[in-house]
């Protein structure tokens, strides 16, 4: 009996294996590059969306400003009937300065909606934030007992009670939301609206003598004060108080208003 090479049975064997592995390969390699091709097409529509997305900085989601300077004189003439107004900044966080200053003009008008005096005032960087922002007229509203409905998205609430005057900042929810719905719709379609504020205020006393302040969980000129404390305020003399992150994440959702400070008279 002849003896049956085995070689070139394997040697076939191989060169098909070769082959069809070759033909696979590039079966895989041109499924690879149709992939390929469409995933920049759609990274080019995602990248455009997300460009989109990016110019988005209004209280939608975003860090929002509200900062305002106070004056004792002010506040106590708002209480005696007098139409009196404070100067409100509201920041709203923009995805870098560039976008700040491109879409500006935009969020003015939105914001103009709800406030006629409206001006943008320009770019301010805070912690690797940046926010986009403008400055509004704010009436200042006396009350007695609870705080107020108001119209306006913002207002400064002003209750005085014997020589003690609480300051408080209002909200109308509604009214903070028409700000969004008056963007463009390619601004706001593909985020979901929340306000996310940070309040802050100045108070100045300009009267004619010192005053008590009291203040509850704020930081005062960056010093945080827990719980609820009491300080001298000279004529002339200023504090910065910034509220808590309790007291921010409250404004607009369970409350629609936040203690500031309460100054008292010393007579």
């Amino acid at each position: 009996m002849t003896a049956v090479n085995p070689e070139p049975q394997m040697l076939r064997y191989e060169r098909r294996s070769t082959f069809v592995a070759t033909l696979s390969a590039g079966h895989f390699l041109a499924a690879l590059y149709y992939f390929a091709q469409r995933l920049i097409f759609t990274g080019r529509v995602r990248m455009k969306k997300i460009a989109l997305i990016a110019t988005c900085f209004v209280l939608a989601s975003c860090k929002t400003q509200i900062s305002t300077d106070l004056f004792t004189t002010d506040l106590v003439a708002a209480t005696e009937a007098e139409a009196v107004t404070a100067p409100l900044v509201i920041g709203m966080e923009a995805g870098s300065e560039q976008k700040c200053k491109e879409t500006a003009d935009t969020v003015l008008i939105a914001v103009q909606s709800q406030f006629d005096s409206a001006e943008f005032i320009g770019c301010e960087t805070v912690d690797f934030t940046t926010f986009a922002r403008f400055r509004v007229q704010a009436e200042i509203v006396a009350y007695d007992g609870d705080a107020p409905s108001i119209t306006a998205p913002f207002s400064i609430g002003v209750r005085s009670e014997g020589a003690a005057y609480h300051i408080s900042y209002l909200t109308n929810p509604t009214g903070a939301r028409a700000i969004w719905d008056a963007l463009p719709k390619e601004m706001t379609e593909y985020r979901t609206y929340e306000l996310k504020p940070f309040l802050s205020a100045v108070l100045n006393n300009d009267l004619r003598e010192t005053v008590s302040i009291t203040t509850d969980d704020v930081y005062a000129d960056g010093v945080p004060i827990q719980g609820t404390a009491t300080r001298d305020l000279p004529r002339r003399d200023q504090v910065e108080l910034s509220m808590s992150d309790v007291t921010n994440a409250a404004f607009g959702t369970v409350a629609n208003a936040s203690h500031i400070v309460t100054f008292t008279l010393s007579n």
